[in-house]
């Protein structure tokens, strides 16, 4: 597998929505540190951060008059972005079904990106109870 570009990996992403290229930028330094401490916050809402995620895109949504569900689904392909990288934003993006229905999907999407590794079986150590007492007195 080749690598793709770092602009094709990191950079803005631009989406055709209703004849109109919107593009969403990607957060860096202060703004993205600010973000990640606001994703680990459990009480952090979509709306919280979608003008981080989003920029001015945001504002051009809202203006064109989007309906909510499309700048929901536009703010969580941002956030798997964001969070799992792009592989996963895609995945996001193409499977809206994930995200609308269920908002901590974004995890689940990017549990997809990689191969679970396989684990090894692990030997299991006796205890006494395993011992038969024939076994404990040598006989």
């Amino acid at each position: 597998m080749a690598f793709k570009s770092y602009e094709e990996v990191v950079g803005p992403i631009e989406l055709n929505l209703r004849g109109k290229t919107y593009t969403l930028p990607q957060p860096i330094g202060d703004d993205a540190s600010e973000l990640h401490r606001r994703v680990a916050n459990q009480r952090t809402t979509l709306s919280d951060v979608a003008p981080a995620l989003l920029g001015i895109a945001l504002s051009e949504l809202e203006k064109d008059g989007a309906p909510p569900a499309l700048v929901q689904r536009v703010t969580m392909t941002a956030l798997v972005d964001f969070v799992h990288g792009r592989d996963a934003a895609e995945r996001a993006w193409n499977n809206p079904e994930l995200l609308l229905a269920d908002p901590s999907a974004a995890a689940k999407i990017a549990d997809t990106t990689a191969e679970a590794p396989k684990k090894k079986p692990r030997a299991r150590k006796a205890r006494t109870s395993d011992v038969s007492a024939d076994e404990k007195t040598g006989s």
